[in-house]
């Protein structure tokens, strides 16, 4: 951890008691399972690898997948809801993707990360979800969302520590923090934050290294975000 998280929370007592990520997840997911990651593939790519190497006659139910990360473009994103900074862009490097690009296409390739069809639990609906740069680029924790939620009367732990990490953070830094990976969360918590277009990943070679992108196709079973509805984020922060 940073010197700024010992400051903030302070002293953390090392630990050496740690499982290899991917045993962790063999352990835990479930069909009522749902992932968020918010980091490169590495753990769910290693799974898979040792999936595969146990020869699988039928594929398992590893609950839901949301993945920060990805990018969707001009083709996908209605023009009104384009970032600026994204404008004419169909592909884009997007960092939690290229640190493992061999991981993240197994994953996206793969069909073990779904939800079951209500009433029948024998059929099962393709179901990852990207919460892409598009959309999490314009999502910022700034003086007026600080503001708002330390309004909120006695908040939940997880909204606390938010407050009191931003509170000095936003001494030093007031135009605010990109946030990312909390609109990953909420949107887990509750899909209808986000409005998603179905979609199949894709990465190509750039000139600046791997870009991403994605070409609508429905039935894929992998959805990603076009925009958000920012009160509903806000409310299913703060409940």
């Amino acid at each position: 951890m940073s010197q700024w998280h010992y400051d903030t929370f302070g002293a953390i007592e090392p630990s050496s008691e740690a499982e290899p990520g991917w045993q962790v997840l063999s352990k835990n997911l479930h069909a009522n399972t749902t992932l968020v990651t918010g980091a490169p593939l590495k753990n769910l790519g290693k799974l898979l690898d040792r999936m595969a190497l146990m020869l699988f006659d039928q594929h398992p139910n590893l609950g839901r997948l949301f993945i920060q990360g990805g990018f969707a473009g001009d083709d996908v994103v209605p023009a009104e809801n384009v970032l600026t900074k994204f404008r004419g862009k169909t592909t884009c490097p997007t960092y939690n993707l290229n640190g493992d690009p061999r991981s993240a296409e197994a994953v996206l390739k793969s069909r073990f990360f779904h939800r079951p069809t209500p009433g029948n639990e024998y059929i099962f609906d393709h179901d990852i979800r990207l919460v892409s740069k598009n959309v999490c680029h314009g999502v910022v924790y700034d003086l007026d969302l600080h503001e708002r939620l330390k309004a909120v009367p006695d908040p939940h732990p997880g909204l606390a520590l938010v407050i009191q990490a931003m509170t000095g953070y936003l001494d030093r830094r007031p135009s605010g923090k990109a946030f990312h990976d909390p609109l990953a969360a909420m949107c887990a918590l509750d899909r209808d934050i986000g409005t998603w277009a179905e979609v199949e990943p894709y990465r190509e070679r750039g000139a600046a290294g791997p870009q991403w992108g994605c070409r609508a196709q429905e039935g894929s079973g992998i959805r990603i975000i076009t925009r958000y509805d920012q009160e509903r984020f806000i409310s299913a922060m703060t409940e």
